[in-house]
């Protein structure tokens, strides 16, 4: 069985995404749960998120604005 994290509200992560990276200079990457297989995927990109995600498992899309999305931060030397 797949790991499934707890997901929020998009706008609200991507909220609080934008104030880390303004006030800690933190590497922040997207992450949502498949809405069709449920396994957790991370967005490459740091920094930046998406309102669509597609699946490296099953290669379907997720519409993540709509079922939610979180996070993982990185800080420390880039």
């Amino acid at each position: 069985m797949p790991h499934v994290m707890n997901l929020y509200p998009f706008f609200s992560c991507a909220r609080q995404a934008d104030e880390l990276i303004r006030t800690t200079g933190a590497l922040v990457y997207q992450q949502f749960n498949c809405e069709h297989c449920g396994t957790k995927q991370t967005m490459d990109v740091p920094n930046k998120f998406y309102t669509k995600g597609d699946c490296e498992e099953c290669k379907k899309t997720t519409d993540i604005r709509k079922n939610g999305c979180n996070y993982m931060v990185h800080y420390g030397k880039h």
